[in-house]
Parts: structure tokens; sequence; C-alpha cells
């Protein structure tokens, strides 16, 4: 039987390395029968699938190189290949039911497909944290970290088992759980995929997918709190600016050095107090899934050492600012507002069809 393996996140667990590694990949990958495809005629390909998110009428920003249920059905009636792999964390989360996925695994069914859904998970405290830096890094999100970790808790964004029911709970689906751990000794985070969803370790080896490599930039207190700063002076811009506004700040972080050290918005006892709100439904989940304890499963990670020192915007005084002026200088000079305003408008008509309208408040800073 033919095999699908669907890569469902969760978001910050090294899905873009994932992604980019596989994308990379994808001629070695096809010679081993295994497919990681892309909208035909199309260069470059789209590193992942997350336009499946979308026709399934999930609350996802619109891809410029779709790969759709569209694209994916021409896949399925040409490709050959024994094993097919798609992959988007956005398949992932509290809106993302079992009813809402059928569409996708039923024509995975149809066409002979064995089924099995992939999600590599983390402890709560850090997936919030990188949850939190990668929402103000896009501009999405200008609180501060406890306000924001009050919110995930508020809208059950952190249970494990309700983030990822839509795969744990179907018979037609074999759901794997994988322990993140960032930097494990420069291993392949996509060979971990692979490898965990059954697929044999000499076709894995035959794809050559070499180390993984960091590829998201980390900010640090001051680049965090910078990217707040821009949020609130740039209101007036968004949602229609935020993609170029965002590249445009990842860059002056960089420059300014900001992306230095880490982010950490608890401390010990913060950190340990979060994640005594899960501990019950975590153990549960390790125990269905794993037969084991839940920190167990995490090395050095569960241990982490936590050292609050998160900054306000208000604390980056001139340099702050500096920064800001900067960005907007930038942006101006590229002369985006006609783009901008056609995609504000775009983003307003999304927001009125239903499903839309989480994403747009949370774009808006609502």
């Amino acid at each position: 039987m033919r095999h699908a393996i669907l890569h469902v996140g969760l978001h910050k667990t090294g899905t873009s390395a994932i992604q980019r590694a596989l994308s990379e990949a994808r001629d070695a990958l096809a010679a081993q029968g295994i497919s990681y495809p892309g909208p035909a005629g199309r260069r470059p390909l789209p590193r992942a699938h997350h336009a499946l998110s979308q026709d399934l009428g999930l609350p996802v920003e619109p891809e410029p190189d779709r790969f759709g249920l569209a694209e994916l059905d021409a896949v399925l009636a040409e490709d050959g290949a024994d094993t097919l792999v798609l992959s988007s964390e956005t398949l992932s989360g509290p809106l993302v039911t079992a009813e809402r996925v059928r569409p996708l695994v039923d024509r995975l069914l149809r066409h002979g497909f064995a089924v099995t859904a992939v999600a590599f998970v983390r402890p709560q405290a850090a997936l919030a944290t990188s949850f939190y830096v990668e929402q103000v890094k896009a501009l999405q999100c200008d609180l501060d970290f406890e306000a924001y970790a009050a919110e995930l808790v508020a809208h059950d964004e952190m249970d494990l088992g309700r983030r990822l029911q839509a795969w744990t709970d179907s018979p037609e689906i074999r759901f794997v759980a994988v322990p993140y751990r960032p930097a494990r000794d420069g291993l392949n985070p996509a060979e971990d995929l692979l490898a965990a969803a059954g697929v044999d370790e000499a076709r894995i080896r035959a794809v050559g997918l070499g180390a993984g490599e960091r590829v998201n930039v980390s900010f640090g207190p001051e680049g965090v709190a910078a990217c707040r700063l821009l949020a609130r002076r740039a209101a007036s811009l968004l949602p229609g600016a935020r993609r170029a506004l965002a590249q445009i700040a990842l860059d002056e972080v960089q420059i300014r050095g900001w992306d230095a050290g880490r982010f950490d918005g608890f401390d010990d006892d913060g950190a340990r107090r979060f994640g005594e709100r899960f501990a019950a439904s975590n153990e549960a989940f390790a125990a269905r899934h794993w037969g084991s304890g839940f920190d167990a499963r995490f090395g050095q990670e569960a241990g982490r050492r936590w050292h609050r020192n998160e900054r306000s915007p208000e604390t980056l005084g001139d340099a702050g600012e500096a920064f800001v002026d900067a960005v907007l200088r930038r942006f101006e000079a590229d002369d985006l507002r006609p783009k901008i305003v056609r995609l504000r408008r775009q983003a307003e008509r999304q927001a009125r069809r239903g499903p839309f309208r989480r994403l747009f408040d949370a774009v808006r800073g609502r």
C-alpha cells in the first residue's frame, strides 16, 4: 500500500527547517520513490503546503505560490511515488477538527494511501515563548509576554491533545508524536520526520539530507521590544504592510545585533507554574502515545533554566525610535502603498468570511 505522511506541526518545532530540507531535496527524494510535491510548472517550488489549510477553511494567510487541494488532486492522479509527504504546521491547532481535514484525508484514502500524521511536540513554556517571539517578529502582537501567555491559556491554545485531536482520534490515521529537541547534534529533523513515519533507514540515508540548519532568526529581548514598538507606531499601515515591514524590521534588528541572545518571558518559577497548568493533560498524552512520562522524553529541554529578560518598548528610548524611523523610511522608499491598499482590502473581505475573523483580529492587534 502507498504511504502518505502528513507533517502537521506543531508550530515552532523546527517546521521551517524540515520544510526547507525536504524542498531542497525534492529530486533526491523522488529517486527513492518519495514525493514532496509542489505546483506543476512553477519555480521555485514552495517549501510547504500551507494552502491546503486555506482550502480546508482554516484561518491562514493566502499563499502566493499555492499548493492546495486542486494541485494535490493533480499529483495524486499523476505521481506514481509510493510515499507522499505533505507538510504544514497550520494543520494543527484548536480550529483543526477531524471534520475540517476530512476532504484531505478522504482524497488520500481514495487513492490507496495509508495515512500517517506526524507532529513534533515540546513543553508548553518553551512553546509559548517561541510562539510569542514569532508573533512579535511578524508584527502581529504588541502585548507584553504575560498578557500574551494568558491569552494562549484563555483560548485553549496550549493543550497538546486538543491541538492534535483531528489526527489522534481517527481510526483511519496512524498518529506519531515526536519529542522536539532543539540543536540535536546537527541531526536533520527531516530525517527524524521520515524515520518516525516508518520510512526505511536505508532510503533516508540514500537521500542524503545532511546536517540540520537553523532557518528562523531568533530575537533577543531588545529585538522583541523594538518590534512591539514598531507594531504600535505602524498600526495604521497594517495589515496590508505587515509582511513588508516585518522583513525590513528583521534586517534592522540584525544590523543592530538585537538578534543576539535568547528572549525569556519566564523566570524559573513562572515557567514551572505555567507548565503545571498542563501537567495532567501532558501525562495523559505521553501515556497514550509513548507509554512513558512526559518530561522524561525531553531531556535538557524539560530541565531548562529560565532567566526572564523581557524589556518594555519604552526602555529602548532613542534607540527604539531610531529603529522605527529606519524601518518606516525604508518602507516608504519602496513605494509599496498602492499594493498595501489592495492587500488591506483583500484582508478585510476575507475577515468577513467567518473563519478569517480571528486571524484578522490578531493582525489588527485586537
